[in-house]
């Protein structure tokens, strides 16, 4: 620190180099994880074969593990955790469209990455309950291990990494040079 001083305010000039330091860290992390993502749409078997546990999706958090997620609309809004690229798992927050059978993933958007500070309270649970048309996140997360349901998740994380994330990232370098 600053001639010893050990407040926060004393690494005031340090805070954005560690930030940004932090910040393409955890780029790559997803950069790596983008392109795994990349191989699987290409080849899902191998990808599988090789990495076992790459897209491998859970309950981000267990205690929520039996709220109910979908919507009368056939909406869901879940936290899952990957945990192939980081030990502890990356939370990604999706909202799923899902076909009327609730059999499969017609679409996937990728709403935030971390944790949501706020409780993740969407109030999607509650007209789930009300509607009759329960699910756990639990058994969200083996309905989504079907290839089919898996590739709209995957393309939705690849397609935000690649597409939305990427030039936050080089306008981030591009800063600091």
């Amino acid at each position: 620190a600053l001639g010893g001083c050990m407040a926060p305010w004393c690494f005031a000039a340090e805070m954005p180099e560690m930030l940004r330091a932090d910040l393409q860290r955890q780029f790559q992390q997803l950069l790596a994880l983008g392109w795994l993502g990349r191989a699987y749409q290409l080849l899902p078997p191998l990808v599988e074969a090789l990495l076992p546990r790459v897209f491998s999706f859970e309950a981000y958090d267990d205690a929520k593990a039996t709220k109910a997620l979908r919507d009368e609309d056939g909406t869901i809004e879940i936290t899952l955790k990957e945990s192939s690229i980081v030990a502890r798992g990356l939370p990604f927050h999706f909202r799923l469209e899902t076909s009327e059978d609730a059999s499969k993933v017609t679409s996937a958007s990728l709403l935030r990455i971390g944790c949501d500070l706020n409780g993740g309270e969407t109030g999607t649970e509650a007209t789930a309950e009300a509607t009759g048309a329960a699910l756990t996140e639990g058994q969200v997360c083996e309905w989504i291990k079907e290839e089919e349901n898996k590739k709209v998740l995957v393309s939705a994380l690849v397609s935000a990494i690649f597409d939305r994330l990427s030039p936050v990232a080089s306008a981030l370098d591009a800063e600091a040079a």
